[in-house]
């Protein structure tokens, strides 16, 4: 029988084929290499144990930063703004001179009241010699009385004339002086409101200066938590610029009435600011003291700070484990833990930046 030819042409394909396959399923797969593990070593830790101790309760109020000092300074006189010593920002000692006004106007009357002076002596010491002359002559019979008190009113008239030329020369100086407007306490210049050209009248703006090397801190305290805060008490506040941060204030008036709408007191708390980061018109989260209560507590340097969240490392069986925990109020290096962690954990004083949850540590 003959095979057809499209048979013939498809046998040797599929020989090799057939060979390839043989040839796959007799071959063993390659043994796979085998992970060798690398040997970690454990973490050197220094532990502490959570303990109790007497810590602050708090309550939470608000509050917000005024400057201690503020002076708007308006010009005393009229006048020509010539010269502007300061803009904004810019940091004054007391009596700097902020801004000038023209004293050409005044000077001119400095020095025509200082004529006018001149003029009254003169004529002071000519009546005064009439006086004298005229005394002489009264006691000769020479004048009447009434001729002699006319002579004496005179030479009151140009002492008075003296004095009235003295005070214009007066007025002419102060004229001088009030053309210069300038700091009345050592501080920062909030705003400037004039400049070189503009003519000023009495009581025009010129500049506010602020004193921000000390500031009052303004609370409103609950009129049920109103004994709690006294004169020279401390108060400790936060804000929102310097979050790790805390301040201290001390009490130094509590408002004499109580809000009808609020029923809460106006209370002001002085507060040092040598470095000027606090700025007036701060708001502050103020941490006001009601009474004390034991509580767990651990060192500031145990808290990790991971965003909003305040983590512990508490050591188990020669392990790290991270925990998440709520912190209450802080005195001195130790903050309170309010959930998270009890007295007795054993937790890391100090977490290293490769410590992880799990990590094997050793140590004290």
């Amino acid at each position: 029988m003959r095979i057809p030819r499209f048979l013939r042409l498809l046998a040797p394909a599929a020989l090799v084929a057939a060979s390839s396959l043989s040839s796959a399923c007799g071959r063993k797969a390659p043994p796979s290499a085998e992970g060798s593990e690398r040997k970690v070593d454990p973490v050197r830790v220094s532990t502490t144990a959570v303990r109790e101790a007497p810590m602050p309760v708090t309550m939470k109020l608000t509050g917000a930063l005024r400057a201690d000092r503020q002076a708007r300074l308006a010009a005393s006189g009229a006048g020509r703004v010539v010269k502007i010593n300061v803009d904004r920002g810019s940091e004054v000692k007391q009596g700097d001179v902020l801004a000038e006004l023209d004293v050409s106007s005044a000077s001119l009357s400095a020095a025509e009241a200082q004529k006018a002076v001149q003029s009254a002596k003169v004529q002071r010491e000519s009546a005064k010699r009439e006086c004298e002359r005229a005394k002489m002559l009264f006691e000769n019979g020479a004048i009447s009385k009434s001729e002699l008190d006319l002579r004496n009113t005179s030479c009151q008239s140009a002492d008075l004339g003296v004095e009235a030329a003295g005070l214009r020369v007066a007025l002419g100086a102060q004229a001088i002086r009030d053309a210069s407007v300038r700091a009345p306490f050592a501080g920062v210049v909030e705003q400037r409101s004039t400049d070189v050209g503009e003519y000023l009248l009495p009581g025009s703006p010129v500049a506010t200066v602020v004193a921000i090397d000390k500031l009052r801190l303004e609370i409103f305290v609950p009129e049920a938590q109103l004994a709690q805060v006294t004169r020279d008490k401390s108060v400790t506040f936060h804000v929102a610029a310097y979050p790790g941060r805390s301040f201290v204030a001390s009490v130094g008036v509590v408002g004499a009435t109580v809000r009808d709408g609020t029923r809460d007191v106006l209370v002001e708390a002085s507060v040092e600011n040598a470095d000027r980061a606090l700025k007036p018109g701060m708001f502050a989260i103020v941490e006001l003291v009601t009474s004390e209560q034991a509580s767990p507590v651990v060192p500031k340097a145990a808290i990790v700070q991971r965003g909003d969240a305040s983590h512990i490392f508490v050591v188990v069986d020669g392990r790290a484990h991270e925990r998440i925990v709520k912190l209450g109020p802080e005195r001195g290096q130790d903050v309170a833990v309010v959930r998270g962690a009890t007295v007795g954990d054993q937790v890391v004083a100090s977490p290293p930046d490769n410590l992880l949850n799990g990590s094997a540590v050793e140590g004290s």
